[in-house]
């Protein structure tokens, strides 16, 4: 395969769309017209079944010269494919797939059994999502609104990835049923961290990107540790951490050895989350991203400084406000917003209800 060549495939029963692969990249990305945000090598129509066959005739520049060793072809390696059709789940069984992340728009089912799949990946939008023979996959991530994701037999999985959605908090009690769970990080906002204790067999746990670790169990709930991380974690309770794992090496109740690893580090202020940490507008269009999140940063100062709930609720109006102007402010925006305003009124020095915090946003919106 060259550089920079352009490829048309059928990969409908459509017209031929155009696949140009970037020089030294090993991936495509297709997505749905009008649904999927974001840049994609390929835009398809909603709900149209995909050729997946129509990549066997596409090599890596390795392979080109011995394409019968691939007679399903061997590139791209990594797909990212926003849509409903399971069709890649069939085809993986004939052709191995490096690496697969797949967010679909609908409720779907899929069986994974004798799928060629190394690297699974998964972002629920907050459809249903229902795995089965989920174990047969090597490693498997899941993003998004993880809770609607299920998996049949999940006391079969050994290793997981969970990384919780913009704006969502992951309960760890989820986990519960993967009994047999030996490797488990977990990246985002969680909440029920006690829950963890009950996996006993936790051989490597990761813990990253968390503004707030409370309920975490002592390292020794797991007899069996041998790596653990915890990296860019709220600082109070992150130093609480690093001291008992000092401790517990000192006592070599966890051995420092060459094939052990233990590490907390980068730990961040409950501040430094709110902000710089935590951007609501990511998904914005970089105009309103960049006004929203300079608004949301001075929002944060102003509530971590107030003596008084009125000050609390000036500091939301004024962030509001800015939004308010605006241009394409709608649903998915306003949703936005308001996560943006219930993690200001929960950082502040006041108990400050979640109805009240509605009362000022919808008292003060536009959109």
């Amino acid at each position: 395969m060259s550089s920079f060549r352009e490829f048309n495939l059928k990969l409908t029963s459509g017209k031929m769309v155009q696949f140009r692969p970037v020089s030294g990249q090993g991936s495509c990305s297709i997505g749905i017209k009008g649904i999927s945000k974001g840049n994609y090598d390929i835009l398809l129509e909603e709900d149209v079944l995909v050729n997946w066959d129509a990549f066997n005739d596409l090599f890596t520049p390795a392979a080109e010269d011995q394409p019968e060793e691939y007679p399903y072809g061997n590139f791209p390696r990594f797909f990212y494919y926003a849509g409903n059709d399971i069709g890649f789940v069939e085809w993986s069984k004939k052709r191995k797939i490096e690496e697969f992340n797949w967010c679909p728009y609908d409720d779907v089912v899929i069986d994974l059994a004798n799928a060629q799949i190394s690297n699974l990946s998964i972002d629920s939008a907050g459809n249903k999502i229902e795995l089965r023979n989920a174990h047969q996959i090597r490693s498997l991530s899941l993003s998004g609104n993880i809770e609607t994701i299920h998996i049949v037999n999940p006391e079969a999985i050994k290793s997981i990835d969970i990384s919780s959605g913009a704006n969502i908090i992951f309960n760890c009690e989820y986990l519960l049923p993967f009994i047999n769970l030996k490797s488990l990080n977990l990246n985002g906002n969680v909440s029920n961290l006690h829950a963890l204790k009950e996996l006993t067999q936790i051989e490597s746990l990761g813990l990253r990107y968390m503004p707030d670790l409370s309920g975490m169990p002592s390292l020794t709930s797991w007899t069996k540790l041998r790596r653990f991380i915890a990296y860019v974690v709220e600082e109070k309770q992150g130093k609480l951490l690093r001291a008992e794992l000092k401790q517990l090496i000192k006592e070599e109740k966890l051995p420092d050895t060459e094939n052990n690893f233990f590490s907390v580090s980068k730990l961040k202020s409950k501040l430094w989350f709110m902000g710089e940490g935590n951007n609501f507008f990511a998904s914005w269009s970089d105009k309103n991203e960049k006004k929203a999140s300079k608004a949301y940063k001075l929002a944060v100062k102003e509530v971590s400084n107030a003596k008084a709930e009125k000050q609390v609720k000036e500091a939301v109006l004024k962030l509001i406000k800015i939004i308010n102007i605006l241009s394409n402010i709608e649903t998915t925006e306003r949703e936005d917003t308001w996560f943006a305003v219930q993690q200001l009124v929960k950082e502040c020095h006041f108990d400050i209800s979640e109805d009240l915090a509605m009362e000022w946003f919808d008292g003060a919106r536009d959109f």
